[in-house]
C-alpha cells in the first residue's frame, strides 16, 4: 500500500505544479499585447473620423458652431479676455457653440508656444455658463478652418470697426511687432478671393458692433455649420435688452475666470506680498506698459522717470481723497468705465465719442532707450521733481510692468515709493519653472526681465494681485490696466478705476471693463 500512496502523492504535487505553470502562462499572455500596434497617424484618423460623425449627428439635430482667428499682434491675455466676451456673446445671439481657439503662452509670440484655453481660463467654470467646444473639434471636425487664410468654401467674417481698418495676414517677427506695436504696421494685408470675405462696419466703431446689426448681417449664414470670425477683439457692443445683456454680464462674470493654478499660485504670492508689505499687509498697485506700447502710442508716453512721478502724485491724491471719504478728484471727464461695486454702466450710447482728455505737454519718447522711454531716472531740472511726493508719503507700492525687473525701472520708482516690490520678489520660488513657459532659475539679469515679461501666467497673477491692491493706479489707453479693474469690480472696490489713469484721461464711458 505503501508504494500506491506515494504514486498518489506523485500525481497530486504534479497537478499542482502544472495548474501553478498554466497559471503563469496565462498571466504572462494577459501581459503581453498581441493586439495589432496602430501608429500615431493610424490614432489620429481614428480620433477625427470619430469626432467628425459626432459632429455631423449634432448637426443633424440643429447644433450650429462658431469659431474665432485671433491674430498674434493681439494675442495678449488681456486682449484674449476681451475677445473671449465678444466671441461668447456672438456665439450666444446666434445660438452657436462657441469652439474655442488656441492661445500661446507668450506675449507677441506664436509657434510653437500654442495652449490650449485651459492654460489660461477655468474652463470648468467656462462650460457651466456657456456652451463651448476644446480647439481640438476643429482640426478633427472642420479641418478648412485650420490654415490662415481658411481654406474655401469656408467664409471669413469680419467687423471691421472703422473705415481703412485691414483684416490682415499674421506676423510672427515678434522682435519687429514688439519695435513698432503697430498693427498696420506690422500685419500684412489679407487677400481673399471673391465672396470669402464678407465685412460689415461696425455699428458703435470702436466699442463694436450691435445686436440688432450681427443678426441681420448673420442671418444668411444661419445654416452654415461652422461660422468663422476674423478677429474677436472688441467686435461685440452689447445686447439691446438691459436685461439680457445683465444677464450675459452674469454669465460672464461667473463663467470667465483665471485658471486654478494661476488663481493658486496669486494666493501664494498675495501671502508673500503682504508679507514683505509690512506689519499691516497693505500695499498700491501701479500699473506701467512699456515695449510695444511705446511705438503703438508714441508721443503719448513719457519716460519711466516721469511716470513713476505722475503715479506717485495720483496716488496721494486718491489717498487723501479716500481719508476725506469723498470721491476721487479729477480731471474734466476722468470718470473710468464700468462703473463701480461690481456694476458696469450699460446703458445706450450717450452722443457722441467721449472725448480724450489730454495730458499736459510731455516729452516724447525717441532715441534709443525705446524700452525705458528716455532717461529712467531723469535729472534735476527735467520736471521730474517738480511736485514730487517724499517716499514717506506713500506706503508699499507693487509695481506691475513689463520692465519691472529692470533695475533702472526700480530706480526711477524708488525715488517716490519707500518700498517697491515686484513679481520676481513676491512669486513663490519653487513654482519658477513649473508656472510658465521658461526655466526661469536659469535665467539671470536681462534675459531673467524680458522672459518675466513675455510669460503671460506671470501677468495674470499680477493683476490678481493689483486687484487686492488698496488704491490702483494704471494705463486706461492698455487692456492689462482695464482686467485690474473688471477683477476689482468683481471684489466690489467702491469707484473701481474712477480716477486712476496716471494721465488723468477718460474713455468712452460706455466702455466696459473685461
Amino acid at each position: 500500500m505503501a508504494p500506491q500512496r506515494c504514486r498518489a502523492g506523485t500525481r497530486s504535487i504534479a497537478s499542482v505544479l502544472l495548474f501553478v505553470a498554466l497559471l503563469t502562462l496565462v498571466n504572462l499572455v494577459r501581459r503581453l499585447d498581441v493586439t495589432p500596434k496602430r501608429n500615431s497617424g493610424e490614432r489620429y484618423r481614428e480620433e477625427s473620423a470619430t469626432a467628425r460623425a459626432h459632429v455631423a449627428q449634432r448637426l443633424a439635430a440643429g447644433e450650429r458652431f462658431i469659431t474665432f482667428k485671433e491674430l498674434t499682434i493681439n494675442n495678449g491675455l488681456s486682449n484674449a479676455y476681451n475677445a473671449l466676451r465678444s466671441a461668447l456673446a456672438i456665439a450666444s445671439l446666434t445660438n452657436r457653440t462657441l469652439i474655442l481657439p488656441r492661445y500661446f503662452s507668450r506675449h507677441l509670440r506664436s509657434e510653437p508656444y500654442d495652449v490650449d484655453a485651459g492654460y489660461f481660463f477655468d474652463e470648468d467654470a467656462l462650460r457651466k455658463r456657456f456652451r463651448v467646444e476644446a480647439a481640438s473639434l476643429i482640426a478633427h471636425a472642420f479641418p478648412n478652418a485650420m490654415t490662415w487664410p481658411p481654406l474655401p468654401p469656408l467664409r471669413v467674417h469680419w467687423i471691421q470697426l472703422q473705415e481703412g481698418e485691414q483684416l490682415c495676414g499674421e506676423c510672427s517677427d515678434s522682435a519687429k511687432m514688439e519695435s513698432l506695436g503697430l498693427v498696420k504696421s506690422t500685419c500684412p494685408p489679407l487677400a481673399l478671393r471673391g465672396e470669402q470675405l464678407v465685412t460689415v462696419r461696425a455699428s458703435e466703431s470702436h466699442l463694436g458692433a450691435s445686436e440688432a446689426q450681427l443678426r441681420q448681417w448673420l442671418q444668411p449664414y444661419a445654416k452654415e455649420p461652422l461660422l468663422l470670425l476674423g478677429r474677436a477683439f472688441r467686435r461685440f457692443f452689447r445686447f439691446e435688452s438691459d436685461a439680457e445683456h445683465l444677464a450675459f454680464r452674469a454669465r460672464l462674470l461667473e463663467g470667465l475666470r483665471a485658471a486654478p493654478q494661476i488663481r493658486a499660485a496669486a494666493e501664494a504670492s498675495l501671502g508673500r506680498l503682504r508679507a514683505m508689505a509690512g506689519p499691516r499687509g497693505r500695499f498700491d498697485c501701479v500699473h506701467m506698459r512699456r515695449r510695444d506700447f511705446l511705438a503703438d502710442h508714441a508721443g503719448e508716453e513719457v519716460s519711466v522717470g516721469e511716470y513713476a512721478r505722475l503715479a506717485a502724485k495720483r496716488l496721494l491724491a486718491l489717498r487723501r481723497d479716500a481719508a476725506n471719504g469723498g470721491a476721487p478728484q479729477v480731471g474734466e471727464g476722468d470718470t473710468g468705465a464700468g462703473g463701480g461695486g461690481g456694476g458696469s454702466r450699460t446703458g445706450k450710447a450717450r452722443g457722441a465719442k467721449a472725448k480724450r482728455a489730454r495730458p499736459g505737454k510731455r516729452r516724447r519718447v525717441s532715441g534709443g532707450r525705446r524700452l525705458l522711454g528716455g532717461e529712467a531716472g531723469g535729472a534735476r531740472g527735467d520736471g521730474l521733481d517738480e511736485g514730487a511726493t517724499a517716499p514717506s508719503e506713500l506706503g508699499p507700492v507693487y509695481l506691475t510692468s513689463d520692465v519691472s525687473e529692470v533695475p533702472e525701472v526700480r530706480s526711477a520708482f524708488e525715488r517716490h515709493f519707500e518700498t517697491v516690490l515686484t513679481i520676481g520678489q513676491v512669486f513663490p520660488p519653487e513654482q519658477l519653472d513649473s508656472f510658465g513657459s521658461f526655466e526661469h532659475t536659469r535665467l539671470s539679469g536681462e534675459a531673467r526681465a524680458a522672459a518675466l515679461a513675455v510669460d503671460m501666467r506671470f501677468g495674470s497673477v499680477e493683476q490678481l494681485l493689483c486687484s487686492e491692491a488698496d488704491i490702483f493706479v494704471g494705463n486706461l489707453w492698455s487692456t492689462f490696466t482695464h482686467h485690474i479693474c473688471h477683477l476689482r469690480e468683481l471684489r466690489g472696490v467702491r469707484g473701481a478705476c474712477r480716477g486712476s489713469d496716471v494721465y488723468g484721461r477718460a474713455i468712452d464711458p460706455r466702455t466696459e471693463f473685461v
